[in-house]
């Protein structure tokens, strides 16, 4: 027989709203309030495909010159010591950091590609247009937890079965999954051999074996979101395989919390509405070209956050003296980019090591977030440059299941076509093309491997013409290079 979670998880894929709200509604349970769907979805504000923020706002390089800074996000930064040029500052600063953000870097896979009239092929897609939520190995996102009978139960996963709301079928954010966190028998508590007697026939029979009165206590649940953990840990270490995000995710939330800090009405899952800090992102190789240059770490370290926040020339000069103060409160997140990028010889005297150490004594006394990215071999090859475990939480980001592989192909065809890259791309078209390629993915499982990755999924979509999907990744890189 199948394992019980199976056979719930192949059910309970996903009532409309309304559908769910009813169902639940007739066990005697509740839908907590909606959250935004950051995946472009429709239902809440998008961070993703459709690009609409509160009162239905685009963002991006269009409306950058209107970023203003709110007076929250001035006292934040500043503190007490308000120069009376701040908002210029800010403004300024925050509204260049969106866009360069907001940038899609497709020229280092696509560069060497040349259209027949040997322009280079890479289309003028941006970030918000294609970005795909992207989750963790961290626990998962309860949803609801109610306690039904075995009756109830079955009707409820009959119904959802019909909707699609598996990770292989939809963005993260619309995923429903099914747990049994505790079942007894009614009428009291069960014991323990109960609990066990009944385990076993969910475990070996399958729910459908179990009598309608018994109790079951039921739990809906989603993946974490990297964006959402971020907000939730002050000391974050982000890792990941290669090409698998790590980077994006630090940009894509970078451009969201500058228009946040620039007064957008936008939620963000696991942020609160008032919760605005300055992003700063920090490219940690950069600190080590310093080091390498002689700056002692942690003088070297300030000087690489004085290029960004003061800008070429010091032409925005003043962000980087009041960064200690914003530093004590909540005024920035640190999001710290590639610790696996600087050399690691030398072990505990390596530039990576010193890196590490330096961005510690930074962050000791702050109460700022901050986020370290770093690939997962190279993090765990030695303790030396490896933050604090009683300090620091550790999140892996997971590959991507088929739900975000659709998610990003419809997103990538959608953004072509709003972007006029083919004056022939209608709407339709680019759905069709959408459609095709992920049916091409569904039909060949031996690449499955290779979507899971959104680097090599950006190439293989970047490459897709309605013609045909490379074998595998050799082939892949040989076509893109």
């Amino acid at each position: 027989m199948s394992d019980p979670n199976d056979d719930l998880q192949r059910q309970l894929r996903a009532l409309s709203p309304e559908q769910l709200a009813k169902l639940l509604a007739g066990i005697g349970a509740t839908l907590p309030p909606p959250q935004v769907d950051q995946s472009g979805h429709a239902g809440g504000n998008t961070g993703g495909a459709n690009n609409a923020y509160g009162d239905h706002t685009q963002i991006g390089d269009r409306i950058a010159h209107q970023f203003k800074a709110t007076e929250q996000t001035i006292h934040l930064y500043f503190r007490a010591a308000v120069p009376a040029d701040s908002a210029a500052l800010l403004s300024d600063y925050l509204g260049k950091f969106a866009v360069e953000c907001d940038r899609l870097r497709l020229q280092r896979i696509a560069g060497q590609r040349q259209t027949g009239g040997e322009q280079p092929a890479v289309p003028n897609l941006r970030l918000q247009d294609v970005y795909t939520s992207l989750t963790t190995d961290g626990p998962p996102v309860v949803r609801l937890r109610t306690r039904t009978n075995a009756g109830r139960a079955r009707l409820f996963l009959q119904r959802l079965d019909k909707a699609g709301r598996a990770p292989d079928d939809v963005s993260p954010e619309r995923v429903i999954t099914v747990v049994f966190p505790g079942l007894s028998e009614k009428g009291g508590p069960g014991s323990g051999v109960e609990e066990r007697m009944l385990r076993t026939v969910m475990a070996h029979m399958g729910l459908d074996q179990v009598a309608d009165e018994t109790e079951i206590s039921l739990q809906l649940q989603r993946p974490e979101l990297a964006i959402e953990v971020i907000a939730q840990q002050r000391r974050l270490v982000l890792l990941g395989e290669p090409g698998s995000g790590k980077s994006t995710v630090l940009r894509y939330l970078g451009h969201l919390l500058a228009h946040r800090a620039a007064g957008a009405d936008l939620r963000l899952r696991g942020w609160a509405d008032n919760d605005r800090p300055v992003p700063i992102l920090l490219p940690l190789a950069q600190v080590a070209e310093q080091i390498a240059r002689g700056a002692a770490p942690d003088k070297a370290l300030w000087q690489t956050l004085g290029q960004i926040l003061d800008g070429p020339q010091e032409l925005s000069a003043g962000l980087l003296s009041s960064l200690h103060a914003a530093l004590r409160g909540e005024g920035v997140v640190l999001l710290c980019d590639g610790l696996d990028e600087i050399s690691a010889e030398g072990g505990e005297c390596s530039p990576r090591t010193l890196v590490s150490q330096a961005l510690q004594r930074l962050v000791a006394r702050s109460s700022a977030r901050v986020v370290i990215t770093s690939r997962v071999l190279p993090y765990r090859e030695t303790s030396h440059w490896q933050l604090p475990a009683d300090m620091w939480a550790e999140r892996t980001i997971t590959p991507l299941a088929f739900g975000q592989v659709r998610t990003f192909v419809r997103s990538w065809f959608r953004g072509l076509a709003e972007a006029e890259v083919d004056p022939d791309l209608t709407q339709e078209l680019a759905r069709q093309q959408a459609d095709d390629l992920i049916g091409q993915l569904e039909a060949r499982p031996a690449l499955m491997p290779l979507v899971a990755s959104p680097l090599l999924l950006t190439m293989l979509t970047l490459l897709h013409d309605n013609d045909r999907v490379p074998e595998n990744e050799v082939e892949l890189y040989e076509q893109c290079v």
